[in-house]
């Protein structure tokens, strides 16, 4: 009988927890204007210009953006993101992405993709991830130098570890 309360108490807790926005940790920092907080890569720092992460002396970035609030549900937030940020226009823009993955981040619904962007004859490494819930949505953004010692797949690892403030 033990057990099954056991059980029974561990389940309750892991499905209360399930869809609740995860919470920073102390490597978490918080970015400035928004409810998002990244573990910051070595070398990047927080600049609340962008806001976002950002590498000293390079072009590198990550940027928050929270997007305004809308009376679509999150999943058709996410639904709309992804085909704009699939569309021929942004194609025309030079930027290339991998299809959309849905996934889970910080609890709350998201979509997740790498990619290229070319500009001046540079070609940026790009993570895009974008997770929306009840109470908000961000659009989070890693553009990465040539030579930056990030790749987008470890970018994207930084932005699927966000945590919501």
């Amino acid at each position: 009988m033990f057990r099954v309360l056991l059980a029974a108490a561990v389940l309750v807790g892991l499905v209360s927890a399930c869809g609740q926005p995860a919470k920073p940790t102390a490597d978490h920092v918080a970015i400035p204007g928004t409810k998002v907080s990244l573990r910051p890569p070595e070398g990047m720092q927080v600049d609340a210009k962008l806001p976002g992460l950002r590498r000293p002396d390079t072009q590198s970035t990550v940027t928050v953006t929270v997007m305004p609030e809308s009376a679509q549900t999150a999943q058709q937030r996410l639904d709309a993101m992804a085909e704009v940020l699939t569309s021929e226009k942004v194609n025309q823009q030079s930027i290339k992405m991998a299809p959309f993955q849905r996934v889970t981040v910080a609890g709350m619904s998201a979509i997740t993709s790498t990619g290229t962007h070319e500009f001046k004859g540079k070609t940026f490494a790009r993570a895009a991830v974008v997770m929306a819930g009840d109470d908000g949505a961000v659009m989070m953004t890693a553009e990465l130098d040539e030579d930056d010692p990030l790749s987008a797949e470890d970018a994207l690892a930084v932005l699927t570890d966000a945590k919501w403030n």
